[in-house]
Order: C-alpha cells, then sequence, then structure tokens
C-alpha cells in the first residue's frame, strides 16, 4: 500500500463487512480499519446509546469509520436473541446486497460468567451460549451463501479469555470459555 492511502490503494473498495461488538475495543478497530481500507462496514452491537459505566456507541464507531474514508453503516443488534440475529442477517442482506466478511467479535463478558458455577442459574448459562456460540454460528450460516454467490469470504471469531487455562484452585473464577471453563469446572467441582 503506498504513503498516500488513495482508495484504488486500499484493497476492499467494494466488499462489505459486518463486525459485531463494534462499539469499542478490538471491533471499533477493526471497524475502523476495513473502512479505511475501502470496504463497506456494517457496525452491529447493542450499545446505541451512551452509558455511565461502558465506553463507545456503534454511532461514535461509524463516525470514526466514516473520516477514515469508509462507508459504515451502524445497526444495533441484540445476538442474545436469536429472532433479532435473524432480522439483521435478512436487514444486512437487503440493505447492502451481500457480504464478504464476517468479524464475530461481540462476546457475552458480564459478571455472571465469572461465578461460580453452584451459583449461575441456567439462564445466565444460556445467556453465554447464545452471544458467545450461538451468534457466531448463526450469522456464519446467515451470511455464507452470500459469501458464496460473491466469489467467497472470509470469517475471523474472535476470542480472547477463552484461549487461557483457568485456575483449578480458584474458586471464585470457574469459567473463562464455554470448553475448557466448563471441563475445569466440573473436574474440579467433582473432586471436592
Amino acid at each position: 500500500m503506498s504513503p498516500d492511502n488513495t482508495l484504488a490503494d486500499r484493497g476492499l473498495v467494494g466488499k462489505v463487512a459486518v463486525v459485531t461488538g463494534a462499539s469499542r475495543g478490538i471491533g471499533k478497530q477493526t471497524g475502523i480499519e476495513l473502512g479505511r481500507r475501502g470496504a463497506t462496514v456494517v457496525l452491529a452491537s447493542r450499545s446505541d446509546t451512551p452509558r455511565d459505566r461502558v465506553p463507545g456507541t456503534i454511532g461514535e464507531t461509524a463516525e470514526a469509520v466514516e473520516a477514515a474514508g469508509g462507508r459504515a453503516v451502524p445497526v444495533r443488534v441484540d445476538l442474545a436473541d436469536a429472532g433479532d440475529v435473524e432480522r439483521f442477517v435478512a436487514g444486512t442482506l437487503s440493505g447492502v446486497g451481500g457480504v464478504d466478511i464476517l468479524v464475530n467479535n461481540a462476546a457475552f463478558t458480564g459478571r455472571p460468567l465469572f461465578l461460580p458455577q453452584a451459583e449461575m442459574t441456567r439462564s445466565q448459562w444460556e445467556l453465554q451460549f447464545a452471544v458467545n456460540v450461538h451468534a457466531p454460528w448463526s450469522l456464519i450460516k446467515g451470511f455464507a451463501p452470500s459469501m458464496a454467490e460473491r466469489g467467497g469470504g472470509l470469517v475471523v471469531n474472535v476470542t480472547s479469555g477463552s484461549a487461557h487455562p483457568v485456575d483449578p484452585a480458584a474458586d471464585d473464577q470457574w469459567s473463562q470459555g464455554a470448553g475448557y471453563g466448563d471441563d475445569q469446572s466440573n473436574r474440579h467441582n467433582s473432586q471436592k
């Protein structure tokens, strides 16, 4: 890429990218960079209004994408709601015509994630799976046909803490990921 970063140098002109969890952090920066490189970026997040304890909104990210020279399409979506995910896929496909890149970045990272298994409710457990497992699967399934029609696509699934082992001796932090954390928790709890 040349130093002047002209539109022709950006490589993603004409491509459409979807980024979940786009109101802050990795999702926000990924959206900005994809836009800077010429993609139309569909920014998905629940955060469409400012909150006291959590910085960032998809509107703020959209402004940053456009300031970087890209086109942004901010969409509020609750990835814990399967119906909302289906509407998001359908609306995205009809609104932008297809998808080339999907970045599954959103994650449930709320306090219940770190509760001891004995204190966690079934609804808290299911919420983690809805956002961290089922939503990415549903988005891949929903956008894959569009990617195939457009000659191929790219799916990036972002993870962080779930890749690190949980200290089996820590009673207050039983899980940092759907698979490894649960396995460690069950092993730890069965040894008590």
